[in-house]
């Protein structure tokens, strides 16, 4: 069946056009992207590649969620104490890892829905002359969203690294006022380029004008790593406190995992938008694996275990807020029992108490 569009092709089928693995010109048939296969049953049988698909995606939300009940746990702090709702830079960095956890896991459960779901590859895409798989809009956004919020925590991360370090060398506020202007015109801008990149379908161009962000990223991390590390090694020294070296390490191996992460990421969306741009379809054959997805799909575990290194380190650093906040309460309970004491002392009166025995406040 000759064919224009996937619209002029019939339920579920999508069009060919001048392909190097069929010698047909223009033609209708199952879409070799998700790897669905047998045109008598309309493309409902699981292929090759469907497999592929299916596996990469489960084992990604397994990955990812058990990280995302962490941070559920985690917000426990917030509720337990006060002083942490304030908006610092470590809690707002623990809310971008958070929000991209989530949206890597939702971004799996759409792709598993829509591998899922051939019957329902149906939809219009935005341009109306290619079918969208059943969640295939939602992929597009909560990759992008994923990508978004790994993007901003790491920049972050790397402004709490500079600035603590230049406070503790310095003891100045001018530098650090300089790399706040730095970070945050940076995360302005990238968050306006996933925006174009949504909008438009132009992921090719984004990945292109993403390249400047992901190299001055690679240097902060670089500069924040190198110069935290040397401040806490001679924290430790000074204080012979293994503590110090301990998060030395954290640092180096947060800031290694970062920097490949962020690599092999811009590498293979590279690949996956070029490809996109020339042409999908040639690059995915019926009955094999899809370049196009099996790079998509490498560039989403990198963003995987990117977000979720980043996660870890906020994880630990909220696990030390809330032990310096218990801390603090029980020196806080502490002092206010000692007062109570004197108080009762000197009025010759002792606490009252309930039947059980317990004090009650007075």
């Amino acid at each position: 069946m000759d064919c224009e569009t996937d619209f002029d092709c019939p339920s579920t089928l999508v069009c060919y056009k001048d392909v190097s693995w069929d010698e047909r010109e223009r033609f209708c048939d199952c879409s070799t992207y998700y790897g669905w296969e047998n045109l008598g049953s309309n493309c409902t049988d699981f292929g090759p590649q469907t497999r592929f698909y299916l596996s990469t995606a489960s084992i990604l939300l397994v990955v990812a969620l058990p990280f995302v009940f962490i941070a559920i746990y985690d917000m426990k702090l917030f509720f337990d104490f006060p002083k942490a709702r304030t908006l610092n830079k470590g809690v707002v960095t623990f809310i971008y890892c958070t929000l991209g956890l989530v949206s890597q896991v939702a971004l799996s459960m759409f792709q598993l829905g829509s591998v899922s779901s051939p019957e329902d590859h149906v939809n219009e895409d935005d341009f109306g002359n290619e079918k969208l798989a059943l969640y295939g809009f939602a992929e597009r956004i909560f990759g992008m969203l994923g990508i978004t919020f790994v993007f901003l925590s790491s920049l972050n991360i790397s402004l709490v690294w500079l600035e603590l370090s230049t406070r503790i060398k310095s003891l100045s506020l001018e530098s650090t006022n300089k790399y706040n202007r730095i970070i945050y015109s940076c995360q302005a801008g990238f968050v306006l380029i996933v925006i174009i990149g949504v909008a438009f379908g132009t992921f090719y161009l984004s990945a292109l004008i993403g390249l400047p962000y992901s190299i001055l990223l690679l240097y902060l991390y670089k500069r924040g790593q190198d110069d935290f590390s040397k401040v806490l090694k001679a924290a430790g020294s000074a204080a012979s406190n293994d503590q110090y070296y301990k998060l030395a390490r954290l640092v180096k191996v947060t800031a290694i995992v970062v920097s490949v992460c962020m690599v092999g990421f811009f590498i293979c969306a590279s690949v996956f938008a070029a490809l996109l741009a020339i042409n999908w379809q040639e690059f995915s054959p019926a009955g094999s694996i899809s370049l196009v997805v099996l790079f998509l799909q490498a560039a989403e575990v990198f963003v995987t275990v990117w977000i979720v290194a980043l996660f870890w380190y906020s994880h630990i650093n909220m696990r030390s807020m809330r032990i310096i906040l218990s801390s603090s309460r029980k020196v806080q309970t502490s002092k206010g029992t000692t007062n109570m004491q004197v108080t009762s002392a000197q009025n010759n009166t002792l606490p009252a108490r309930n039947s059980e025995g317990e004090s009650c406040s007075i």
